[in-house]
């Protein structure tokens, strides 16, 4: 229990309530320096905390030989189907998709139907520029994502893979994501392979991350869903 106690127009309010308070309003206050900010700002004042992860990250797709290990979170939600989920995370905004996280700091579509993506990686303090490549099916994924795919069981898969931009564009992130339907909504297996080498800190820092964006992803789908049928 907390031995500070606040008070707002004669009634107490619990610790959760002002956390959620906080967070609130901290993402109102990130979304306008984002906003301000525009892709050259965020570009420049991250300079060079991007270059200095970029190299880290680097290192370890090069010297990782193929070897990857799994950040993995599972997420239920009740009331959103996987294929409509779906249908609105491919079509979410760049201001939606930065909204998902406050360690977005830019999600930018560019040509080839890619996505440009700063934002910080497991428990790093620092963010990571990369490329999101989408890929229709997952011919292109590494073995040890093809290697956990459960079609009979998770019909649905979203594939992404990430190369840092700088370098030989080895692959720093691959995100598989498996979604499946139930009885009350869907169920997404959420998964990030990330370069052997990285520590296990990273990895499990990453979890955290997923369950995050993800959450407020399948909230934000069914605000969609529920104006469209408005």
């Amino acid at each position: 229990m907390s031995n500070i106690r606040s008070i707002i127009n004669g009634q107490e309010i619990s610790e959760i309530e002002l956390l959620r308070k906080e967070l609130e309003r901290a993402y109102i206050a990130l979304d306008l320096i984002k906003t301000k900010l525009g892709h050259e700002g965020v570009d420049r004042i991250l300079k060079q905390e991007m270059d200095e992860m970029d190299v880290k990250f680097q290192h370890f797709a090069n010297t990782c030989n193929g070897e990857l290990v799994l950040s993995q979170a599972v997420m239920q939600v009740d009331g959103l189907k996987a294929e409509d989920f779906l249908k609105c995370f491919r079509t979410f905004s760049e201001q939606t998709n930065w909204k998902a996280n406050p360690e977005h700091y830019m999600i930018k579509d560019t040509e080839g139907g890619n996505r440009r993506i700063i934002e910080t990686v497991g428990c790093w303090d620092k963010p990571v520029n990369l490329i999101g490549k989408f890929y229709p099916s997952i011919e292109n994924a590494p073995a040890q994502a093809k290697a956990i795919r459960d079609e009979a069981k998770y019909p649905y898969v979203n594939y992404i893979s990430c190369p840092v931009i700088e370098g030989d564009h080895s692959t720093a992130v691959a995100a598989f994501h498996q979604f499946r339907n139930t009885d009350t909504g869907c169920e997404v297996l959420l998964g990030v392979f990330m370069p052997k080498g990285v520590d296990q800190e990273m990895i499990e820092g990453h979890k955290w991350h997923l369950a995050i964006e993800w959450r407020n992803w399948a909230r934000m789908a069914m605000e969609q869903l529920a104006e469209e049928k408005a």
